[in-house]
């Protein structure tokens, strides 16, 4: 099988690569072995990238025939510089003849915080996922139940009925640790 490499990729692998594989994730984690810039490296993890005709999971790990993989990077366009040319695109169409006053209001509106939207996220920080380990950080997301209160915090016992909204307290013990009171 024969990997070829597209775009901005040529530079970690400049030469396609011959590798005697069955499946498209082999050739992938084979070719992390053997082009250096595809290996994971501390922190950084590995390079992104998208396989041609490869849209599946299932695709991925099937057994191919294939004669060739082409590599191309991912479109990630930039930061908000896409949304500003859309914008402005919406507000070029909201200026031609014949559409109604409504819809040329909308179109126009709609432009208008397309580009607002594309100027706000190119002065914006960009995110990072990259935590590197355990973060101490509260989660934003919805996630499992864990304690949502400090060490020492007092916890109120409410008597009668009220309708109260609680902590979670999270304990570390296992199923095999619990003794059924009689």
């Amino acid at each position: 099988m024969r990997i070829v490499a597209h775009g901005k990729l040529r530079e970690i692998m400049p030469e396609p690569v011959e590798i005697e594989v069955s499946s498209v994730a082999e050739a992938m984690e084979a070719l992390g072995h053997v082009v250096p810039g595809f290996r994971p490296t501390v922190g950084k993890g590995r390079e992104c990238v998208q396989i041609v005709g490869v849209d599946t999971m299932a695709d991925l790990f099937d057994p191919t025939d294939r004669e060739e993989i082409h590599l191309v990077p991912p479109f990630m366009g930039a930061r908000g510089a896409v949304q500003i040319v859309l914008g402005a695109v919406l507000v070029a169409i909201s200026f031609i003849p014949g559409i109604g006053t409504a819809t040329a209001a909308f179109i126009f509106n709609a432009g208008l915080a397309m580009i607002a939207g594309g100027i706000i996220a190119l002065f914006s920080p960009a995110p990072s996922s990259d935590h590197g380990g355990v973060s101490n950080d509260k989660s934003r997301y919805l996630g499992t139940p864990k304690n949502t209160v400090a060490i020492g915090t007092r916890i109120p016992i409410v008597y009668g009925r009220h309708r109260v909204y609680g902590h979670f307290l999270a304990f570390d013990i296992d199923s095999d640790q619990t003794v059924l009171l009689p």
